[in-house]
């Protein structure tokens, strides 16, 4: 998970800077990935570094993030279309749906 602006989202998933850390619990953790990256990356560098199988993600579903040593663990709650964050949880995971669209991927998961 990298920080920073977002010129990072060309490495990997990138925490946004104006939403929380998971320990935060006033703010939810929001990370953003490409889903597919430059034309030129590999489907395994893209499984590996960025959202690319995010869709395939279904409520029930557990996410773990490692964060300064603890692992934080979350249940998805729902999984939505949209061009706008439809609701606040503890962990939303945001990519592109297609190439170049605005309609984006929104993973929701809460704290277990």
């Amino acid at each position: 998970i990298y920080e920073g602006n977002k010129t990072v989202l060309e490495k990997g998933v990138w925490r946004m800077p104006e939403k929380g850390r998971p320990y935060d619990i006033d703010k939810p953790t929001v990370l953003a990935a490409h889903r597919w990256g430059l034309e030129t990356l590999t489907n395994e560098y893209r499984s590996k570094h960025l959202f690319y199988k995010l869709p395939d993600l279904r409520p029930g579903d557990e996410i773990n993030i490692i964060w300064d040593n603890i692992d934080y663990k979350y249940k998805i709650v729902t999984v939505e279309e949209s061009e706008n964050v439809s609701r606040l949880t503890d962990l939303i995971l945001i990519t592109c749906k297609y190439f170049d669209s605005p309609v984006r991927i929104f993973v929701y998961a809460q704290k277990i």
